[in-house]
């Protein structure tokens, strides 16, 4: 349904999100694989408002690998968890609430960090130091 109004970069940073699942061997797309592939995508506001606030591939895996550690998962396609489903719908919400008729790499960031308790949200927070100035350099 909503998979229509997604940007290419948009759409880009989620598959990309499906390599990072099978880089760490994990078994889902969690919120910690969107925010791999929102930094793997390299070009939309997220990945430029994340790398303002001190946020690489390098150091958000290194992360994700010490609050979940690394699995053994094969590589091959994985399915999104009910959050990361959840962020999705809500990210075309945050698109339609900016007046915007497309949902843009900012919005599902926007919509990941909406939930201050998922796993990305929490790794934002640790290496920006504010999941705040995240959100507030978004909106600007």
């Amino acid at each position: 349904m909503y998979e229509r109004r997604f940007t290419n970069k948009a759409e880009k940073a989620i598959s990309l999100s499906q390599v990072a699942a099978n880089e760490l061997g994990h078994n889902y797309i969690g919120s910690e694989h969107i925010l791999l592939g929102l930094l793997k995508e390299n070009t939309g506001i997220a990945a430029q408002v994340l790398k303002n606030n001190k946020l690489n591939e390098s150091n958000t895996k290194d992360v994700i690998i010490k609050l979940i550690g690394q699995g053994n998962s094969p590589a091959g396609s994985k399915p999104l968890t009910p959050r990361v489903k959840r962020a999705l719908e809500l990210s075309y919400e945050i698109a339609m609430e900016l007046s915007c008729t497309y949902i843009g790499t900012e919005h599902i960031l926007l919509a990941v960090i909406d939930d201050s308790t998922s796993v990305a949200a929490k790794i934002i927070d640790e290496i920006s130091g504010s999941l705040m100035k995240v959100k507030d350099d978004i909106l600007n």
